[in-house]
């Protein structure tokens, strides 16, 4: 299981669009979840996933305004994968973006990417 954490604040139109965009993963859609921590939000965000229908399990977290990297560690406690991968909000990813992480990651148990 893959876990891909989106920390999140008043930004409900681009994550709508980095959630579309892991909707339409290659990778299979049933071996990954993804958890998206909205820090504080106070526009339409959590109405939005609230009503979105993906492929994959969506969890949802919300939280006192914190700052991104509380969110990303609350996301990353949540999580059920063995390999997180953390994703900012408005970085709408490709479509092999999961597969490339999973391939990078192959062999290594202590390993961390970062960047393109």
């Amino acid at each position: 299981m893959i876990s891909v954490i989106i920390p999140s604040h008043n930004r409900s139109l681009l994550l709508q669009q980095v959630l579309r965009a892991l909707a339409k993963q290659s990778f299979p859609t049933d071996q990954f979840e993804v958890i998206v921590v909205l820090d504080g939000c106070t526009d339409e965000s959590i109405d939005m996933l609230r009503t979105l229908s993906t492929p994959f399990p969506l969890h949802v977290i919300e939280q006192a305004p914190s700052g991104a990297s509380a969110a990303r560690n609350h996301g990353a406690k949540q999580a059920a994968g063995d390999l997180l991968i953390f994703l900012d909000d408005d970085i709408v990813p490709a479509l092999d973006f999961i597969w490339a992480h999973v391939n990078a990651h192959q062999g290594s148990n202590a390993l961390v990417v970062i960047g393109y």
